[in-house]
């Protein structure tokens, strides 16, 4: 916060925020896109990883001068999904840089060509129709990994992307048969939801809370 209680946040600044996504929370880059009252609509920023193809980032923005914007590796801005975030959680932060002049044309151009289309490219990629018709096919009482669907689908790097395929769940797929390798139940705040429909499925659950890999993971 600025004197007198100024935001100093603009749009397409670039920050570290604090993001729940999937099966866990961290500090991730991203995008601001707008503000709103007390908050600010942003994009998360995620780095290029080893061996991913570019059908990988088909709905985000390849950030070219990644490194004048602060980034300590090439970096895309995911705008899959736009996030709502309360301006205080910025309070103390300073941006850690900002889009460079061509890079911002070249975004804005990537958002309005996008527009209208990025919910369709998410919810009918290709990837997540494969995860979700293999989620399709776990048995009630049973359950599976991230890695172990990304390995059956070839993409043994993709477990992040199975995990965000789960966001985009159709209606009335089994979502919370989805773990962790080691058997934890993700989710953040619908964990427990989860766990409840795993337990009203007979699922066997170990002391700490950890689904019983060795008795409930299915072999596909």
């Amino acid at each position: 916060m600025g004197l007198g209680g100024e935001w100093l946040m603009k749009t397409f600044d670039v920050f570290i925020a604090y993001l729940f996504l999937g099966d866990e929370g961290k500090a991730r880059p991203v995008l601001v896109h707008s503000q709103e009252g007390d908050k600010a609509a942003i994009y998360r920023i995620i780095p290029k990883h080893h061996g991913a193809r570019d059908a990988d980032y088909a709905h985000c923005f390849r950030i070219v001068d990644w490194w004048k914007v602060g980034l300590g590796r090439p970096s895309y801005v995911d705008i899959g999904v736009r996030f709502q975030l309360p301006k205080f959680m910025f309070d103390g932060r300073t941006t850690i840089g900002r889009l460079t002049n061509a890079d911002l044309d070249s975004f804005l151009i990537f958002l309005d060509e996008s527009k209208n289309e990025t919910a369709v490219s998410t919810t009918t990629s290709p990837f997540y129709r494969q995860v979700h018709a293999v989620i399709s096919q776990i048995p009630e009482g049973m359950v599976m990994s991230y890695g172990q669907i990304a390995r059956i689908l070839g993409r043994p790097r993709a477990a992040r992307e199975v995990g965000w395929a789960l966001r985009y769940c159709p209606e009335g797929l089994p979502w919370q048969r989805v773990v962790r390798a080691d058997g934890a139940i993700a989710g953040g705040e619908q964990a427990e939801l989860r766990r409840q429909l795993l337990a009203a499925e007979s699922v066997t659950f170990l002391n700490d809370g950890r689904v019983n890999m060795k008795i409930c993971c299915v072999d596909m």
